[in-house]
């Protein structure tokens, strides 16, 4: 899979919560784990998936840099 950084919190810094773009029809996301009990279970997040911590300014940025907002 080849990845491309459309956007992260700390920019050059990789291990900092980050969106990227895919050669899918996928966009990979990364950031802090979810392990509250309560927040999994309204989730009812399966047990092949995860769920993780982005701020709002990294999905924004993400979504500009493919042309989905102005």
């Amino acid at each position: 899979m080849q990845l491309s950084l459309l956007s992260n919190d700390c920019y050059p810094n990789k291990t900092c919560p980050a969106v990227y773009d895919t050669d899918t029809d996928d966009l990979l996301v990364q950031g802090r784990q979810v392990t509250d009990p309560a927040a999994l279970a309204a989730l009812e997040v399966p047990e092949h998936e995860t769920v993780a911590l982005v701020p709002r300014s990294v999905v924004y940025e993400a979504a500009r840099r493919l042309g989905w907002l102005p």
